[in-house]
């Protein structure tokens, strides 16, 4: 379940231009106002097990850091 359902609101299907101003600024570069995008996110498998290893990388060594290593 999303977080509005959950709250029982409604968003509106267009973020507000001022709320897209900051990170447009920042970036460099324009925004969809489209609270969903227009834009299909893919990513290829490859380049998809690659992010996955270093993520399990950057947990484990987090881990480490704290001594809560599990495995």
């Amino acid at each position: 379940m999303q977080l509005p359902a959950m709250l029982e609101v409604e968003l509106p299907e267009e973020l507000p231009a001022a709320w897209l101003a900051g990170p447009e600024a920042r970036a460099g570069r324009p925004f969809t106002p489209l609270l969903h995008g227009d834009e299909p996110f893919a990513v290829d498998e490859a380049t998809r097990s690659r992010a996955d290893a270093q993520a399990h990388e950057t947990i484990d060594a987090a881990r480490d850091l704290l001594g809560l290593r599990t495995r």
